[in-house]
């Protein structure tokens, strides 16, 4: 089955609704009073440095963060921490608090307004000195990923589904432990395409509900701007409007949440008594009295998902694989969800206006023109297949689509059973595939809001450096020399606007 498949662009053709930022230049130089005096500070446990050793400093900071399956990082070094008469670390006044383990928190900003960028536990303690410069004790951090990637071991879950499973993972005592300590301080879970079919359509109407709700509400914000900047009272009427519709469709999401809630608890329901019947069945047999076992209306199995030589991390890292999920730690919430499903930029920035240096760049190798996805179905014995063509615009011309468009990409994986599951593996390889167009590696003044898992609109360069790129790396960093810096680099699956390429 041949299909033309949208991969969820940010797009200014006709008729798309241009999603409003959170932020913009502006608004952030107001929060931030002009960046002027950069500041930062660190947590241990959840007491600041400053309370615990009022002389000591933080210094040469630098956060690592990704969206990516690799763990976030963040080393910073304290000085002021060695005793040059008795010529010993003055570690004693830091111990309770510098142990590994203990949770971390690092926020940045400027003086009067710090926001989090970093929650993770201390993985490594060093004491260092170099000639002319002063002692210093290096912490070296990671998330909660870093946890996850020890040990490797087989055990028999108890989900039938890998969203399920990796709620299960997730509840185990080990990351109790860093919830309790705050190095964990939550978890999201999105529904994986391979729950039970009788939740399938719960969970299509919850995802239909969601991107229906953030289009509404970028509609509304947009119409609120237009109707602010012209003093137009129908114009604002009419945002008033559109905010009702958008408070609306967010009541639908909360309904439709609900209703897949609903249905998995009833499919939770109906598994149980299978089990209890079992098990009933099996004490009357003992007892030589004939039973058969009642079984409830609707799909029930008894499969679950098992974890083979693997550790937690990379049982999840395959799982997010599978299904185009992106599976990260944001200042401390462990994501599992679908790929960029944040659609709205998190800034918009430009040059001389937040962004200090800037590398962007297109290209179509690696592109092509269809993917397809095939595989057998033992039960029916048929053929399972599932094509998608590309409709991104890669050029306003013609020459880049005609080297593309005959190109393809078939992929003959056994582990796909259903349809559903070819549907999904195909968005996933289309969606990979065409986020190889478009990169961006930029150095900005310190702006905290920037985290991987959003998306940077750049703007003000013209057509066609402007575009949302989706932000995949991030790096954070303060030195008392040369102030706060941050470091981005970003992917965009499209050229919007007017291009020569």
């Amino acid at each position: 089955m041949a299909v033309s498949l949208s991969t969820g662009s940010l797009t200014d053709a006709v008729g798309t609704v241009q999603l409003t930022p959170e932020n913009t230049y502006s608004s952030l130089q107001t929060k931030y009073m002009d960046f002027s005096l950069p500041q930062a500070s660190v947590a241990l446990g959840g007491t600041s440095l400053s309370s615990i050793a009022s002389d000591m400093v933080v210094n040469d900071i630098s956060i690592e963060l990704s969206c990516g399956f690799e763990a976030s990082i963040a080393v910073f070094r304290i000085y002021n921490v060695y005793d040059p008469d008795s010529g010993q670390f003055r570690y004693s006044v830091l111990k309770k608090h510098l142990l590994m383990g203990n949770a971390v928190s690092i926020s940045m900003g400027y003086v009067g307004k710090l926001e989090t960028v970093f929650v993770g536990f201390i993985a490594g303690v060093s004491f260092g000195y170099q000639e002319g410069e002063l002692p210093y004790i290096e912490v070296s951090c990671m998330d909660a990923k870093g946890i996850m990637m020890a040990g490797s071991y087989a055990n028999q879950l108890t989900a039938d589904n890998y969203a399920d499973a990796v709620s299960e993972i997730l509840r185990r005592t080990g990351y109790e432990e860093l919830k309790r300590s705050q190095a964990i301080t939550g978890i999201q879970v999105t529904a994986t395409p391979d729950v039970d079919p009788s939740l399938l359509t719960a969970m299509q109407a919850q995802e239909a509900a969601q991107e229906a709700a953030e289009t509404a509400q970028a509609t509304a914000a947009a119409a609120r701007q237009a109707a602010e900047a012209s003093g137009s009272a129908e114009a604002l009427a009419k945002a008033q409007e559109l905010e009702a519709a958008a408070e609306a469709a967010m009541s639908a999401v909360e309904a439709a949440q609900k209703a897949f809630t609903t249905a998995k608890e009833t499919l939770t329901a109906a598994k149980n008594a299978v089990e209890e019947a079992t098990s009933a069945v099996a004490e009357a047999s003992k007892a030589g009295v004939p039973a058969t076992v009642p079984i409830p209306s609707g799909p029930v199995s008894d499969y679950t998902m098992e974890m083979v030589s693997e550790s937690d991390y990379e049982f999840i890292v395959k799982a997010a694989k599978k299904f185009n999920y992106e599976f990260f730690v944001d200042r401390g919430v462990v994501y599992f969800r679908k790929a960029k499903s944040v659609k709205a930029p998190v800034a918009e920035l430009g040059s001389g206006e937040g962004v200090i240096t800037f590398h962007i760049e297109y290209s179509i190798t690696g592109i092509v023109g269809s993917v397809e996805a095939r595989a057998m179905d033992p039960g029916q014995g048929k053929t399972i297949s599932y094509k998608s063509t590309l409709s991104n615009t890669i050029s306003t011309g013609n020459k880049a689509k005609g080297l593309t468009k005959d190109a393809r990409k078939v992929l003959v994986d056994p582990t796909i059973s259903t349809q559903t599951q070819a549907e999904s593996r195909v968005a996933s390889l289309m969606e990979e595939m065409s986020y190889r167009l478009g990169s961006i590696e930029a150095e900005c003044i310190g702006i905290p809001e920037l985290l991987p898992g959003r998306f940077l609109r750049i703007s003000g360069l013209g057509s066609p450096a402007d575009n949302d790129f989706y932000l995949t790396s991030v790096i954070h960093e303060y030195r008392d020399d040369t102030g706060y810096r941050t470091r981005v680099i970003g992917k965009a699956d499209n050229i919007k606007g007017e291009s020569i390429l």
